[in-house]
């Protein structure tokens, strides 16, 4: 059995000493766009051949990039002229932070998928544990629900297809 529920993935967040930063002379908005420069690129410019344009883009070698430690050898310039690293006034710490929120329908969505032995049909596990869940849907708070979605889904809107129609074929 396996869910998707709130996994939680390395990452990196930049803590900015917004006291220091002010000393300075930078701002969080300066040192947002100059990481973006170097992590993404920046466009300069654009340049005009007839009927083609190409935007011009300042960026770091490929190579270094997307690599952390280049955040280090960043300069942030200053509102006095300057520029200081980046490490006079932040640093990158490594966090765990949820990952990918799943949705159905935009609202947040909770998965769970099982693999089934050999000889067993996965709508009959799938309507019997629906069934034996009838109390823990009653009892979940408003916004909250329980629903069958997949290849059950799929097989029970189809027979509700067939079923609609069945009159009409019985005349």
């Amino acid at each position: 059995i396996h869910d998707d529920w709130l996994e939680t993935v390395p990452a990196m967040k930049l803590v900015i000493d917004q006291d220091r930063a002010r000393a300075l002379g930078v701002t969080s908005q300066r040192i947002r766009q100059v990481l973006q420069a170097t992590m993404s690129g920046a466009a300069l410019d654009d340049f005009r051949d007839g009927e083609e344009t190409v935007s011009i883009v300042a960026r770091e070698p490929e190579a270094t990039r997307h690599l952390l430690s280049s955040v280090d050898s960043v300069y942030i310039p200053t509102d006095f002229g300057g520029s200081v690293p980046l490490s006079q006034v932040a640093k990158v710490v490594p966090v765990m932070e949820q990952g990918v929120e799943w949705r159905r329908d935009r609202l947040p969505t909770i998965s769970v998928r099982a693999t089934l032995p050999d000889g067993v049909q996965s709508n009959d596990v799938v309507t019997k544990m629906y069934n034996d869940m009838k109390d823990l849907r009653a009892g979940l708070a408003p916004g909250y629900k329980i629903e069958i979605q997949g290849g059950a889904e799929d097989s029970a809107e189809s027979q509700a297809s067939i079923a609609a129609k069945a009159p009409i074929m019985l005349a």
